[in-house]
């Protein structure tokens, strides 16, 4: 699915700044997300008001720059970041009141 994020969406500018776009592609997650980053223990958040960015479709550029985002952002290094999100069970929250519209392929 497509997601598109709204451009008063607090989060915005930093989705904006890794993706190059407000354009992305989304999976609807089904119950608990665990959230919690490198190191940490399970942090679960309702997967009702979440989307996750499908971090499959992300383009090399787009997950470089995420991964040093999150680098930063966490202060941990790089590979750490990578290694986090290449484990399948770690799709990227997204507040489902940030997206203005999804929109689903229905012939695919």
């Amino acid at each position: 699915m497509t997601a598109y994020i709204q451009k008063s969406a607090p989060s915005y500018p930093n989705w904006f700044s890794v993706l190059g776009s407000d354009r992305v592609e989304v999976l609807v997650p089904r119950g608990r997300i665990n959230y919690a980053r490198p190191g940490r223990p399970p942090k679960y958040i309702d997967g009702g008001i979440y989307l996750q960015i499908d971090v499959r479709s992300l383009s090399p550029v787009q997950r470089q720059r995420l991964v040093q985002y999150y680098s930063q952002k966490w202060k941990l290094p790089t590979h750490m970041v990578e290694e986090w999100l290449s484990d399948s069970g770690n799709g990227i929250p997204l507040l489902a009141s940030d997206v203005v519209d999804v929109a689903m392929g229905l012939f695919s």
